[in-house]
C-alpha cells in the first residue's frame, strides 16, 4: 500500500477555559492519499475545524495539543514550527470559514495575493500579477486584472468565496483543507463552488479535506467520509457506503434529519439532546445519552472499532449493520 500523503495518529486538542479544560479533539486518527478527497462531518462543536487548525498550527492561544502525530509527506507537522511553516500555505492550503471576515477588509485583493506569494518566495511583481490574474480567471472572476484594485466589500459573497479558493490555490498546493466553504451561500452558488473544487482537484491531482455539517453537499465531492462526534471519530468509510448504509446511530441520525427531494412530505427526525461538554477523556460512548440503542456496556467502556465492510469502520457496541469483524482494529478509525 502506498505511503499516505497525510497520516494523522491519536491527535488530541483541549482548550483551557477559566474554570475547567474542554476537550475538543480526542485521539483522532485518519489518513489521506494523494489526489484523494475526505469529508469530515458532524454537528457544530464536534471538533472538525479544530482538527484542521491543529494540523495547520493555527490553534488559538488557549488551545493546547494533547499529543499525537501528523505527518505530511513524511514531515511531522505537530510541534515542528520550522517544518510546518515551510509547508503551510504552500504545499498545504486552507479555505477558512466565512470569506466575508477571512479576507483583510483594508487591503485590495491584489495586495493580499502579493503578500501570500511573496511569503513563499516569489519576488517578481509581474509574475505575481500574472499568477494572480490566471488563478482568478480559473475560479470564475470576470475581468480579474481590473478587479485587483478592488476591496473585499466590493464583491458578493459568492465572489469572495471564489477569491478565497483562488488565494488558497495560487501556490498549487498538494492538499487543500476546505473548512465549510459553502456556509451561508445559496444553493446555486454552493453547487458552483463544489463543481469548481472538483474540477481543480482533478486538474491538479490535489488531495482535499472537506469539513462540513451538511451531508448533502459532499455526496458527489469526496471518496471517503469520516463522522465526528464530541471530538472522536465514530464512523469512517467510502462515502456512498456510509450515506446509504450507515453503521453508527449518530450517522443515521444526521442522515434522517436531512430533507429529501424524493420524499418532500416525509417528517424529519431530529436527534434528541445536544453535544456534551467534554472535560475529561472518559472510556465510554459520548453519544450514549442520545442513542436509542444505548445499553450499560456503552457507558462502561470505550466502544471498540469494528469492521462493517471493506474500509468501513465504526466505533459502536450496537452497530446498525452486521460485522465483518467484531475485534477492535484500532483506537480510532483510520
Amino acid at each position: 500500500m502506498a505511503t499516505p500523503l497525510l497520516n494523522v495518529r491519536e491527535l488530541g486538542v483541549e482548550f483551557h477555559a477559566e474554570d475547567r479544560p474542554l476537550i475538543a479533539v480526542d485521539s483522532v486518527s485518519f489518513s489521506l492519499a494523494r489526489g484523494e478527497a475526505l469529508a469530515i462531518v458532524g454537528e457544530s462543536g464536534s471538533g472538525k475545524s479544530v482538527s484542521s487548525l491543529a494540523l495547520m498550527g493555527l490553534l488559538p492561544k488557549n488551545g493546547v495539543q494533547l499529543g499525537g502525530s501528523a505527518t505530511f509527506d513524511g514531515i511531522e507537522l505537530l510541534g515542528n514550527d520550522a517544518g510546518s511553516q515551510r509547508i503551510r500555505g504552500d504545499r498545504i492550503a486552507m479555505i477558512y470559514q466565512d470569506a466575508m471576515t477571512a479576507l483583510n477588509p483594508t487591503l485590495t485583493i491584489g495586495r493580499q495575493f502579493r503578500l501570500v506569494l511573496r511569503a513563499h518566495g516569489e519576488r517578481n511583481r509581474q509574475t505575481i500579477e500574472a499568477r494572480t490574474v490566471h488563478m482568478l480567471e480559473r475560479v470564475g472572476i470576470s475581468n480579474p486584472s481590473e478587479r485587483l484594485s478592488s476591496y473585499p466589500h466590493q464583491f458578493s459573497g459568492g465572489q469572495l468565496q471564489r477569491i478565497m479558493i483562488a488565494l488558497a490555490l495560487v501556490g498549487d498546493p498538494e492538499l487543500l483543507i476546505a473548512d465549510e466553504p459553502t456556509t451561508a451561500l445559496d444553493v446555486t452558488v454552493q453547487a458552483q463552488i463544489v463543481d469548481l473544487v472538483m474540477g481543480l482537484r482533478k486538474e491538479l491531482n490535489m488531495a482535499v479535506i472537506w469539513i462540513t455539517h451538511d451531508l448533502s453537499v459532499i455526496a458527489r465531492l469526496v471518496d471517503r467520509i469520516a463522522v465526528m462526534y464530541a471530538g472522536r471519530l465514530v464512523e469512517e468509510g467510502p462515502v456512498r457506503e456510509v450515506l446509504l448504509r450507515p453503521a453508527h446511530h449518530y450517522t443515521a441520525g444526521l442522515i434522517a434529519s436531512l430533507p429529501r427531494i424524493d420524499r418532500p412530505s416525509m417528517r424529519l427526525e431530529p436527534i434528541p439532546g445536544g453535544l456534551p461538554t467534554v472535560t475529561v477523556s472518559e472510556p465510554l460512548c459520548q453519544f450514549a445519552d442520545r442513542c436509542p440503542m444505548a445499553s450499560r456496556r456503552c457507558r462502561e467502556a470505550l466502544p471498540p472499532i469494528v469492521s462493517i465492510g471493506p474500509a468501513h469502520q465504526t466505533a459502536c457496541v450496537h452497530p446498525l449493520r452486521g460485522l465483518v469483524s467484531s475485534e477492535s482494529v484500532a483506537q480510532e478509525p483510520s
